[in-house]
């Protein structure tokens, strides 16, 4: 069915034949702009209602000429009727739910499917599976909305399995299929004629598709062949082209269906806001989640940007620690002055030495918190809405492109904000010295690179638990390469390579650099020359991360572009 409606081009296999339509030959992509396809499994966002999802199909997949008509008649109106139609005006406008989130029933979700399909007008609409776990009144309804649109004048073309009585007495054609070869084809009133004309009379009060179904699975599979066999027969001497004799069909011209880029990412990125605003359980947990490290870091590291110590030591040696600085030569007349005139000196510098050290850690976790914050949320953010975007871009709504902007365009501001509030605790408790706006324009740049990382990780991974499994080993290496816990050319030299892709080094120099820019010169030598930073640099530093960001955006979006080519 999918290789019929032209939704099935995956690259792994290959599906060759004709698709006939009114007894001529037609490439699908021309005739899909005319066909719509009901999956099976019902995917829609938990938070959205009906009402919504009917109508962002509406606004992607309408033409201009006949959304124009729609709004002249009022679109929300035109969709109103369609909701009544489906009988899903009394849960129009209640959430849609799923798995963490109670909604509609099944039989109003499987409406919902329909709905979302219907709103193009389609000449011919494939179901798959249609009454797939839903009770028999819920079946009985969607197949009550098929009947009437199919009496409408539309071609319906499903399959089922094991019809009810009540179903199966709605179907004008049927053919079934055992072992990949038809068995019947034909009128399903004729079904059980058939049968009685090939020695299987249809007991009393027995639904032939039931019989049927009871046939193939206790035959000998040398009977079904005969069976098979005599169908084709029969099927070969009866069948005439339905356009035999008629008017030729008028040539079927390719339609454009997707909308323009800026609508895409207009829809899209509205939809994820609507749709964050209601998850407001996780949206609160990103927050508390933030203000709790950034709390619990501000404790370990409260006042770090004091340096007591540094007060101390030039009280004591006056101007000698400036002249040794200034002229290196003078190394050893200032230890023996040290020793002379100020014996405590020594064990000062190496308090002031883990003073800095402590600094430039605390700087350090403001970026891991940042990227951290950012990326747990995101990476399982493709992964869980990967069967949603399979079935909208299968139906030619929007492109990858727009799909991966929206996410940017939702999750960088929200990252944007949770730095903010990471910042504003950070920077008063632990007393930083860096310009607070300086500093916060790095985390957001920080947060735009590893919200672009997140999503391709959640591009190249298939379920939610292996993007989960898969964050720390991607993540953990930014932390090592960063210097933090061991200085950079100190790491093997067949691993120091990685610290040319970690976004993380590239931004705790740049947090470091406006931290330290205005500190004491002292200080500030010594912190730039023990963590290899270089201020004459920070433009490359900036450049590096614009462009790291931009690469993962691209290779996300490859990836989801080749991910996007299979419904299933």
């Amino acid at each position: 069915m999918t290789a019929a409606e032209g939704q099935l081009t995956n690259r792994v296999f290959r599906i060759d034949g004709e698709l006939r339509v009114n007894g001529r030959s037609v490439e699908p992509w021309r005739l899909r702009p005319r066909v719509a396809y009901v999956m099976q499994k019902d995917e829609f966002f938990a938070t959205e209602t009906p009402r919504e999802a009917i109508l962002f199909s509406a606004r992607l997949r309408l033409s201009a000429n006949h959304l124009a008509e729609l709004e002249d008649k009022g679109i929300h109106s035109y969709i109103s009727q369609l909701l009544e139609s489906l009988g899903l005006s009394g849960c129009c406008d209640r959430r849609i739910g799923g798995a963490s989130l109670n909604g509609i029933s099944n039989g109003e979700r499987k409406r919902v499917s329909i709905g979302v399909e219907l709103i193009t007008r389609p000449s011919i609409v494939f179901l798959d599976e249609p009454t797939t776990g839903l009770d028999s009144f819920s079946a009985w309804q969607v197949m009550r909305i098929v009947k009437d649109l199919a009496l409408s004048g539309c071609t319906v073309i499903c399959t089922i399995h094991q019809p009810s009585s009540e179903i199966f007495a709605m179907v004008d054609r049927v053919i079934c299929l055992c072992h990949q070869r038809a068995i019947f084809q034909g009128p399903a009133v004729d079904l059980a004629k058939w049968l009685e004309e090939s020695g299987r009379q249809v007991p009393r009060d027995y639904n032939p598709a039931d019989y049927v179904m009871f046939l193939m699975e206790t035959l000998p599979r040398r009977d079904v062949e005969l069976l098979c066999d005599k169908s084709k027969m029969s099927r070969d001497s009866s069948f005439r082209p339905s356009a035999e004799g008629a008017t030729a069909p008028q040539r079927l011209e390719p339609s454009k269906m997707r909308k323009g880029f800026g609508l895409q990412v207009w829809c899209l990125t509205q939809r994820e806001w609507r749709n964050l605003r209601r998850d407001s359980a996780s949206l609160k947990l990103r927050f508390v989640l933030t203000a709790f490290l950034s709390i619990l870091f501000s404790l370990v590291f409260a006042n770090v940007g004091e340096h007591p110590v540094l007060r101390t030591l030039r009280r004591k040696s006056g101007g000698l620690l400036q002249v040794a600085l200034a002229h290196p030569r003078l190394q050893r007349v200032r230890r023996v002055c040290m020793r002379a005139f100020c014996p405590d000196v020594p064990l000062l510098q190496q308090q002031l030495q883990r003073e800095v050290e402590y600094h430039y850690k605390a700087v350090v976790q403001v970026g891991f918190t940042a990227m951290f914050s950012a990326s747990q949320p995101t990476i399982l953010s493709f992964p869980l809405e990967r069967s949603v975007f399979l079935r909208e871009y299968s139906s030619n709504m929007y492109g990858t492109l727009a799909y991966f902007l929206s996410k940017m365009f939702v999750e960088v501001p929200l990252g944007a904000v949770q730095a903010l509030l990471a910042l504003g605790i950070s920077h008063r408790c632990m007393r930083f010295q860096g310009d607070f706006l300086e500093m916060w324009a790095t985390v957001c740049l920080l947060n735009a690179c590893a919200v672009s990382f997140s999503l391709l990780i959640g591009c190249i991974v298939r379920f939610p638990r292996e993007s989960g499994a898969i964050g720390p080993l991607v993540f953990v290496p930014q932390l090592l390469m960063s210097g933090t816990f061991i200085p950079v050319q100190a790491i093997p030299h067949f691993l120091r390579w990685m610290q040319y892709i970690s976004f993380l080094q590239y931004a705790v120099k740049l947090l470091a650099i406006v931290e330290f820019r205005r500190t004491d010169p002292m200080l500030r030598r010594l912190i730039f020359r023990t963590m290899e930073v270089d201020p004459e640099l920070t433009e490359v530093y900036i450049g590096t991360l614009i462009l790291m960001c931009v690469v993962f955006a691209l290779v996300a979006i490859k990836l989801l572009s080749g991910k996007a080519h299979s419904v299933y």
